[in-house]
């Protein structure tokens, strides 16, 4: 008796088995459904004001963290510096590699860093974290820039996939980069009206949308010195700087580039962006 009782009372493996699936699965769909909710207001405020924040999952969050991290050991292993971009290819628009500050092009005088293009990826020497931390990262910036499109598609009443469809395999067709900041190389007249120095001159990007991910935990209030324009379109309020709303691993700033204007019959237009650093 007592062995079948404690037979009854034994759980169904296959039961306990195919109840977590439906959990997760159930968890996996609402937090696609959440992405998708996020991705539609970034895109209503791309469409209104060229910039938006979209928040990022806890997994693209800590593949965040991990990237800079093993960034930060790179630079500081690096120091000495090999050539710039390593000897790959000094084409701006294809590069891959390492840059010091001022090389490329001149929105990159005080900044320095490492590019990725078109689905490049490599390694450095003393950081054997950093290729697989940066492929992962890049992954879910790819993952969130593709909820936007598909946001975008929607809003403006395309086929699904259309951007990819039209523009190629977003992997083999995009350029990431993360890259430092460096105060010192600011020429000394670089500063504005109200003494900051500027790192990063007024600019749009020559993209469809730029993710901007800053190195933070989690999402702080302000964006470290990255500002927009907003207003200044013929009949309605005056140009203004207006920084972005959060900075962190666990969401990015999302910018209009000059080459999604063109594809829009509506208001919206490029984001023109700068970076102010306050000593």
């Amino acid at each position: 008796d007592d062995t079948d009782n404690a037979t009854a009372a034994a759980p169904d493996a296959d039961a306990a088995t195919d109840a977590t699936v439906t959990a997760a699965a159930a968890a996996a769909d609402a937090a696609d459904a959440d992405a998708a909710a996020f991705a539609d207001l970034a895109a209503t405020d791309l469409e209104c004001r060229g910039f938006a924040s979209l928040p990022v999952s806890a997994a693209a969050s800590e593949a965040a963290a991990r990237a800079f991290a093993a960034a930060r050991l790179a630079f500081d292993g690096l120091e000495a510096g090999p050539p710039p971009l390593g000897g790959r290819t000094t084409d701006s628009a294809n590069a891959s590699g390492l840059h010091r500050a001022g090389a490329l092009s001149s929105y990159n005088a005080c900044r320095e860093g490492f590019v990725f293009s078109n689905g490049d990826s490599y390694g450095v020497d003393g950081v054997p974290e950093f290729e697989p931390a940066t492929i992962a990262l890049l992954s879910a910036a790819s993952a969130a820039a593709r909820s936007l499109f598909a946001a975008l598609e929607r809003q403006m009443q395309l086929p699904a996939g259309w951007f990819e469809a039209c523009f190629g395999p977003l992997a083999d067709h995009s350029q990431w980069h993360l890259k430092r900041y460096c105060p010192e190389a600011a020429p000394p007249h670089a500063t504005t009206a109200d003494g900051r120095r500027v790192m990063l001159p007024v600019h749009s990007d020559p993209s469809l949308l730029s993710l901007v991910l800053h190195d933070a935990p989690g999402r702080q209030p302000g964006g470290l010195g990255l500002e927009c324009m907003v207003g200044g379109a013929a009949g309605g309020a005056a140009a203004a700087w207006e920084p972005v709303a959060e900075h962190g691993h666990g969401v990015a700033t999302v910018l209009v580039g000059g080459s999604r204007c063109g594809l829009s019959h509506t208001h919206a237009r490029s984001t023109h962006g700068g970076v102010a650093h306050e000593d």
